[in-house]
């Protein structure tokens, strides 16, 4: 795999893309923002996502707030600006060479997404996979999508072993943010 471009390969603060195309990723994007910027406040974030994601400090390349639809002819009108934006996003990865790419559920964009890029020769994690919370795998191609997958559910980490991927268990996001009181 070819090295990235990013900062952190050049011995400075890392660059991390992440894409997240629907309401419940850009919450799971803005709280995976939030514990890198504890962890690595120099850390440059950019990304696909929506308002969550930006009060949580992502440069957003492109916004998927409006992406939602409900009904066939409802979605397919949306095509056009969702493939326009993930290009451009495929594009500007490619200029500036973020040093991970971290995707967000939404399989409809983000595997068509790791596959654009995976010829790039990004390191890509899979955070959150879709169908993760299914008990029988409905699409193999995620498997193969990232060097890392980070599964929210236990169950999953054996459905999605089997692939190019190393499959982890890391628990849900919203057991760290919802708190008893």
């Amino acid at each position: 795999m070819r090295q990235g471009k990013g900062r952190a390969t050049e011995g400075g603060p890392p660059s991390i893309f992440v894409s997240a195309g629907e309401p419940s990723g850009d919450w799971a994007g803005a709280l995976l923002a939030g514990a890198l910027r504890r962890r690595r406040p120099d850390a440059r974030l950019v990304g696909i996502g929506g308002q969550r994601m930006a009060g949580a400090g992502v440069e957003l390349w492109a916004d998927s707030s409006e992406w939602g639809a409900i009904g066939l002819l409802e979605a397919l009108g949306q095509v056009p600006r969702i493939w326009g934006a993930v290009h451009r996003a495929r594009d500007r990865l490619v200029r500036e060479r973020p040093s991970a790419v971290v995707l967000i559920d939404c399989g409809a964009v983000n595997l068509r997404l790791a596959r654009m890029v995976r010829r790039e020769g990004f390191r890509i994690l899979y955070y959150l996979p879709p169908g993760s919370w299914r008990r029988k795998l409905r699409d193999a191609k995620v498997r193969d999508a990232a060097e890392v997958i980070a599964t929210p559910f236990p169950g999953s980490r054996d459905l999605l072993q089997g692939g190019r991927a190393r499959v982890e268990w890391v628990g849900h996001p919203v057991v760290e943010a919802v708190r008893p009181t």
